[in-house]
């Protein structure tokens, strides 16, 4: 099985990068996986609207193409709790924050926290055991990345994301940090996007995509 993670667009063409995608990796076979793993949005060189439109086409290409995963990134996860007194900033006018709150929210159902093909599992920064110790309270039945995934579409993390002040943003999918992801993973072989300063990266079974250098990085994965 062949899978193919593709790093944070932030803003840039999805169709560019799916085309590429099938055409570089001969990535033609329905067994064949397509990652993206998140950060749709928050580029200051592109005007939002355009933004806003390039998700539609992210969608439209995942509604014609059921290999493909769009996960949720830190900055996603930021416009979908999007608050008016949000203290972050996102880039983006209240317009453009309330038209893309209401894009994620309708459209939530097609997005994921983390994708396993079995060998590797994808997210945005990473899977730690103590995000899972909060997610399951203790109970290990809901001690697995399948919760995670339900999770998202009941909108339960935003306890996490503010509570106190976002006192677990450390430990989250969506905000961990390398450090805290080396140090506690729940597995091995996890490919993460996210971590552009150091770009692409592997560190104790952690594969970083991601890079400064350009949006969209690229990677394959044979299991």
């Amino acid at each position: 099985m062949k899978s193919i993670a593709i790093a944070d667009l932030h803003g840039e063409d999805p169709r560019k990068v799916y085309d590429e995608v099938l055409h570089n990796y001969n990535a033609w076979d329905e067994n064949c996986n397509i990652i993206f793993l998140g950060d749709y949005f928050s580029n200051r060189n592109i005007n939002e609207d355009l933004q806003i439109k390039r998700f539609f086409d992210l969608l439209d290409i995942k509604e014609k193409d059921e290999r493909v995963h769009l996960l949720v990134g830190n900055h996603d996860a930021l416009y979908l709790d999007y608050k008016e007194d949000q203290k972050f900033d996102l880039r983006f006018s209240k317009d453009g924050c309330e038209k893309t709150n209401s894009m994620l929210l309708d459209n939530l159902y097609k997005l994921e926290y983390c994708f396993s093909d079995g060998k590797f599992l994808f997210s945005h920064t990473g899977i730690t055991n103590k995000f899972l110790d909060l997610c399951s309270k203790g109970n290990p039945q809901y001690r697995n990345i399948d919760i995670l995934n339900k999770m998202l579409v009941a909108r339960m993390f935003e306890m996490f994301e503010y509570q106190d002040g976002l006192k677990y943003r450390y430990h989250h999918p969506e905000y961990s940090t390398w450090d805290a992801l080396i140090k506690d993973q729940y597995c091995e072989n996890q490919v993460v996007g996210h971590y552009k300063k150091m770009g692409p990266a592997y560190n104790n079974g952690i594969f970083n995509i991601d890079s400064y250098k350009t949006y969209g990085n690229t990677m394959c994965f044979e299991s």
